[in-house]
């Protein structure tokens, strides 16, 4: 019985350890594809720029 509370145990730390990770993961993603998103509007502002420039 001491044995199976003590993998209950493990696998609950091991459990924390990935849904931290998976968080970090994730917060990474929302920062890259926010910068992506960010530099995107900035070639689409520079490009309707040089478009009204050049009529």
């Amino acid at each position: 019985m001491a044995s199976l509370f003590t993998q209950e145990i493990h696998l609950s730390k091991r459990h924390e350890e990935i849904l931290s990770q998976r968080l970090m993961l994730l917060q990474k993603m929302k920062n890259k594809f926010g910068d992506e998103n960010t530099e995107r509007a900035s070639l689409l502002q520079a490009t309707e720029t040089a478009s009204r420039r050049n009529l």
